[in-house]
């Protein structure tokens, strides 16, 4: 198991912020640590992640114990809300910093660093100036950085809360990918959004405690019993400019497909299938098209990174 928290307590000023916490993400899980904010959400990923000492408590990555180790040795890749980008020359620079701070050769570093950044998709931005980059792009670098070290375990606290929904749907994207890759992401929110009705696990962190945790399915369902969530949309609001899937259906401008609009069907090329989400009893894809987010029933035959053609299914737009 990747990632583990076990009995995890931390104590703060006096307080106790975290109670009995157990977590475990599974190797290529997506995680989903869902909580209003002063849920204790940022003080786990902390202590997870080696930045504050838990009171009680075991942490384990990779099946080492890792409670006394050092941040820089616990095989995490760390992201906080509102980290700034360092002060580095170019985005290349930023993302060689953990590389060469460790003794990295330069030139091993700038391949390692390309490497990522391809991965993740600022490949194009690698001679930008940080400081010059939008919301989304410095999530992205951030990313790349923590990844840089070769680890397959990424933490992420609140990395939404500051972006507009359209660089919100593009990290969203590039998580399921990494998800798709192998790597274990652990994500830590208040904003009830697609990466959450679409994690593996979703933990629901009320007053330092866990309260509730499963598949979204189950959390999500009319029958809850955690007060207060609502059901899982599985819809897409999307912009239907230069969509071939829109002229089918006969869709213009801003529309909302519900997954029991369209069908998922094994194809020799087209938009990839990121991931797959039990609900209802039925098998709802996650597509990447064009950069957008699209929910699909996904035909018995197709897996998670096979390439589908979105099919309009028959019936559902009457009325």
């Amino acid at each position: 198991m990747p990632i583990e928290a076990v009995d995890l307590e931390v104590r703060l000023a006096g307080k106790t912020v975290v109670r009995r916490a157990r977590i475990s993400a599974g190797q290529g899980e997506l995680h989903v640590i869902l909580g209003r904010n002063g849920a204790g959400k940022t003080s786990l990923l902390k202590a997870i992640a080696g930045l504050v000492r838990p009171s009680r408590g075991r942490i384990i990555v990779d099946g080492f114990d890792v409670t006394r180790e050092k941040p820089s040795r616990r095989r995490l890749g760390v992201v906080l809300q509102g980290a700034p980008l360092l002060p580095a020359p170019t985005v290349l620079d930023h993302i060689m910093l953990p590389l060469i701070a460790r003794g990295v050769e330069t030139g091993e570093a700038r391949a390692r660093a390309a490497q990522v950044a391809s991965l993740v998709g600022v490949d194009h931005l690698l001679d930008r100036r940080p400081w010059r980059l939008s919301g989304g792009e410095r999530q992205r670098v951030a990313i790349a950085t923590a990844l840089a070290m070769g680890t397959r375990n990424l933490v992420l606290d609140e990395p939404f809360s500051s972006l507009d929904p359209e660089y919100r749907r593009g990290l969203y994207s590039l998580i399921y990918r990494l998800r798709g890759s192998g790597y274990t992401i652990l994500v830590a929110t208040h904003i009830l959004d697609d990466l959450v009705y679409t994690s593996d696990t979703v933990w629901v962190m009320d007053g330092g405690r866990i309260i509730a945790h499963g598949d979204p399915g189950d959390i999500f369902s009319p029958s809850s019993p955690v007060p207060g969530i609502p059901g899982p949309p599985l819809t897409a609001t999307i912009d239907c400019g230069g969509l071939s899937i829109c002229r089918e259906m006969g869709l213009e401008g801003q529309a909302s497909i519900h997954y029991t609009m369209l069908l998922a069907v094994k194809a020799s090329h087209g938009p990839r299938l990121l991931g797959i989400v039990k609900f209802n009893g039925d098998r709802v894809g996650i597509v990447d098209v064009d950069g957008m987010i699209l929910y699909a029933l996904a035909s018995d035959d197709v897996v998670p990174g096979d390439h589908v053609s979105l099919v309009p299914r028959s019936g559902v737009l009457e009325g």
